[in-house]
Parts: C-alpha cells; structure tokens; sequence
C-alpha cells in the first residue's frame, strides 16, 4: 500500500498561512499486513474541530506518531527518531480507527467497544467509556463533547472531560443491526452516516446539543462513506452492497444533500 504522505527530514517545519501546524501520524498494525493510516492532524490556534481531520491548539505534547498495535495497545514515539515515549493497553484487541488529538487529550476508539480519552503527553488515562460493541469509527471533539460511533449502531455524545453520558441517539432503522461511522458537526447540527452492511444505509441530522432527530434518510443497496459538509451542502460517496448469492455489483455514487432538510440535490454518475 502506497502512502501519499511523504516522511520529511529531520527539523523540518510544517507551515500554513493560519499558523504553525504539528503534523501527527497514526497506523494500525493488523496481523499480516500493515496498514498505514495517516491522520494528519493538522493544528492551529485558530482552528476548531472538524470532520475526521482533528484541529486543536498548538501544543509540544501532541507532536508524535501514534501507533495501533495489533495487541490492543496504543503507542506514542517521538516524530523525530521513532524512539517510544509511552504506551498504553487498551482492553481490546484492535485498534481499529485513527485517534482524535484535541487540547492535549487522545481520544480513541477500540474493538472492545471502549472509547479512551488518555493524555497525550504521558498516555495516562483520563477516562473510559463502553458502548455495546467495537468503536471502528474515529472520534470527533467539537464544543466539549465527545460524538463516537459504535457498531452497536448508536451514536453517542459525551462530555470530552469527563466522558459521562450526554445522549445517544440510534443511527439504524427498527432493529436493525447498523455501524455508526464519523460524523461531522457544522452549525450546531451533527451530520453522519451508518450502514447494516446488506441493504440500507442512513444519513442523518441531529441537534448537537439535545440529540434530537432532525432528519434522516435511508439509501438502498449502497454503503455510504463518512459524511463532509460545506456551504450548507453534505457530500457523501457510497459503494455497492453485494447480496449473498447475488451478482458482483460494483457501483459507486457521490451523493450532494440539501444540509437543512436531506433532500438530495443530486447523484453523480457511476464513479
């Protein structure tokens, strides 16, 4: 697998028009093979939390390469010379997303259904949460809270200090099983996407503050991919579910959605 990310050399520094940014890496390691995932954590102190790609202020503690191993165990080590500055056991086996990085705290989802919130200048933990299946999706911090998906197919928000409870909202239809992937937060409404992996997926929007249902559609036969919002417009690209027995459909979409009401303002062709 190629990575599109290129290493840089020693004492390198990353710059941006908003500021000086801290570049932060993460990879899993699965059992025979190695994937890289990079989550380019660009942060600044005018920068807020958005998407899948974590902003936060500037601060040394953050700057590191964060590793997912395939015993459940999250690792830091130095940027510059790999060295390994702390490591923590989460209970679960895999680590299966990227972590989200904000204001010195490393938020982080595991296979065992935890989401860990540990500090990033030591790997202590501040606090746990368990939902009631795998966290495969990448945590998002925007306001003070915490929105984590589960493949419980709840999403749920949690004050980012303390991970207590806030609500939880449930992503599916009926009783179906459903995984909740990112989401995104954009004008104080949350925006995200979740799919039972045979026939349905959902996009949905909800009042961040009350987890209120504000909206939400259902997608046939199509896997939707984490949702970006922009100019009052969400973007969500989908793939094709295969049915067991079925033919080998490869369809692919790029979904545009009115942001207010999720009407769909247009499907691009086959991509």
């Amino acid at each position: 697998m190629k990575s599109k990310v290129h290493a840089s050399q020693s004492g390198t520094k990353w710059q941006h028009s908003i500021g000086m940014f801290a570049m932060v890496l993460f990879l899993t390691i699965l059992i025979g093979s190695l994937i890289l995932v990079l989550n380019l954590a660009h942060q600044s102190k005018n920068a807020n939390a958005s998407s899948s790609i974590s902003y936060s202020k500037v601060a040394a503690s953050q700057v590191g390469v964060y590793v997912g191993s395939n015993d459940g165990a999250l690792f830091k080590l130095d940027a510059q010379n790999g060295s390994q500055l702390w490591r923590y056991k989460t209970k679960g086996n895999i680590i299966p997303a990227p972590p989200t990085i904000v204001n010195g705290v490393v938020y982080v989802g595991s296979q065992e259904g935890f989401v860990y919130a540990l500090n990033a200048a030591d790997g202590t933990p501040k606090w746990s949460f368990q939902t009631q299946s795998a966290v495969l999706s990448t945590p998002l911090v925007a306001n003070g809270v915490l929105y984590a998906g589960s493949s419980d197919g709840y999403l749920y928000a949690l004050n980012a200090q303390s991970g207590s409870q806030l609500w939880r909202y449930y992503t599916g239809s009926g009783t179906a099983a459903v995984n909740a992937g990112t989401v995104v937060v954009d004008n104080g409404v949350v925006y995200g996407s979740s799919s039972d992996a045979v026939a349905h997926s959902y996009l949905y929007a909800l009042n961040a503050q009350s987890g209120s249902q504000l909206w939400r559609i259902q997608v046939n036969d199509q896997a939707f991919t984490d949702p970006q919002v922009a100019n009052g417009v969400i973007y969500i690209a989908s793939s094709a579910l295969k049915h067991l027995g079925g033919p080998d459909i490869r369809d692919s979409y790029v979904y545009a959605f009115n942001a207010k009401d999720g009407s769909r303002l247009w499907l691009s062709d086959k991509v």
